[in-house]
């Protein structure tokens, strides 16, 4: 059964987010119902582990209700679910005491385990659910030989690596102070050893960052990119160079954008390794018709005609770009 380790000091309440995990939970609400329909045709016997699941449907609910935050609902909840499976296994265990035949015995056997199934399932959602908020701390996940990566186990091996990126980025070195009054040769070296910290974290092997040098267009300009031909990160120095014109450029944004091209290594080494990184066949399948048929802006602008701002949004809209740009927090 799982223990949760809750931290309550980032709560990223977001529509995306909650929308997500209502349609599971709504989900694991049908599977209560239909746990509950076998119970309801075994009369006495099955009458208490029927209760507790009765209990589960607005249990949660009330108690969530009850308080005055989201962090209080959440912590209720998570209590709640911690008592829940014991509770059903004792319930079931004396309905069956009270049983006085061996095939119903059984039959309240095999609805007790299907109720634990049901519950294990709400506490992974839930704990799910807490990860990605980054309320409770993600765990380093690893493959097992032999046996597919789940959608849960992707999702927190994706949240430890940004909860281990979120501290290396709190170290006095990267900090934005140390930033803006650095010169471009030390401004260059932070970002290198920054991004070797990085990839560290998510597993790859990278060496010097390149420069490029291109400046702003028509209000466009490029913070860096990845070079999937050399598997180098390149960054745009004419942004170190020009940072403050026009209040438009950060240049510590720069950090982020180390972030975002290195989850483009990840995603292309993860196809072509997939055995090696925590990522679902679904997921790989995906990031591979992508990058098969990636198209830059400007491929949007002369292949399909489009003009400036839609082929930007277009070349946004990608899968690879936007999962770069969630793994980064941008």
């Amino acid at each position: 059964m799982s223990e949760f380790s809750i931290k309550f000091s980032s709560v990223e309440n977001t529509i995306e987010v909650l929308s997500h995990y209502a349609v599971q939970l709504n989900e694991i609400k049908q599977e209560v119902a239909s746990v509950k329909c076998n119970l309801a045709g075994m009369g006495s016997a099955s009458y208490r582990v029927y209760s507790v699941l009765s209990n589960i449907d607005r249990g949660v609910l009330e108690e969530a209700l009850s308080m005055r935050s989201m962090t209080g609902a959440l912590e209720k909840i998570s209590d709640y679910y911690r008592s829940t499976e014991g509770t059903i296994v004792s319930a079931g265990r004396k309905s069956m005491a009270d049983t006085e035949t061996a095939d119903a015995s059984s039959t309240l056997d095999s609805i007790v385990e299907d109720a634990q199934k049901v519950v294990e399932s709400m506490i992974r959602t839930f704990r799910d659910l807490l990860v990605t908020l980054g309320i409770v701390k993600a765990e380093k996940q690893t493959r097992t030989p032999g046996e597919e990566v789940t959608e849960a186990q992707q999702r927190e091996m994706d949240r430890y690596m940004q909860n281990e990126i979120e501290e290396i980025l709190k170290k006095d070195e990267y900090s934005r102070e140390r930033w803006e009054k650095a010169d471009f040769d030390t401004k260059w070296a932070i970002l290198n050893e920054y991004m070797k910290e990085v990839a560290a974290v998510m597993g790859l092997t990278v060496g010097d960052i390149q420069e490029s040098d291109s400046a702003m267009h028509d209000g466009y300009y490029n913070m860096g990119s990845y070079d999937p031909d050399t598997g180098m990160i390149f960054i745009n120095r004419w942004v170190i160079e020009n940072a403050g014109i026009g209040n438009t450029i950060d240049s510590y944004d720069l950090m982020t954008t180390i972030v975002h091209e290195l989850r483009h290594k990840y995603q292309r080494d993860a196809c072509a390794n997939p055995d090696q990184f925590v990522v679902t066949e679904e997921t790989i399948q995906s990031w591979q018709e992508n990058i098969d048929n990636y198209k830059s802006q400007s491929d949007f602008m002369e292949e399909d005609g489009m003009e400036k701002r839609e082929a930007f949004e277009a070349y946004r809209d990608q899968t690879i770009e936007k999962d770069a740009r969630r793994f980064a927090g941008e």
